[in-house]
């Protein structure tokens, strides 16, 4: 079963990184011969990006938010029409 297709440059795991969590929520299964993935430890993520490059970190919060916004909107739109 196929909960999500995932494309582009996302990560996986970057929300629970972000907000402390101590494990990820999510995992994910490459199908595609064209397709790779690329594995950090949460521990090599911090300390090989986001501590040394601050500006990454910051935009990477800031895409997360907007993100969370869009989905938290979302998610009232579709409790707003199934009431009706």
């Amino acid at each position: 079963m196929t909960l999500t297709l995932v494309s582009g440059p996302e990560i996986l795991g970057l929300e629970e990184i972000l907000l402390g969590f101590n494990r990820r929520k999510h995992t994910v299964q490459v199908t595609s011969e064209k397709a790779f993935l690329l594995y950090f430890s949460k521990r090599d993520f911090r300390e090989r990006i986001l501590i040394p490059y601050p500006s990454i970190n910051k935009q990477l919060k800031a895409e997360y938010k907007i993100r969370w916004n869009f989905y938290d909107k979302r998610e009232d739109e579709i409790k707003e029409f199934q009431c009706m």
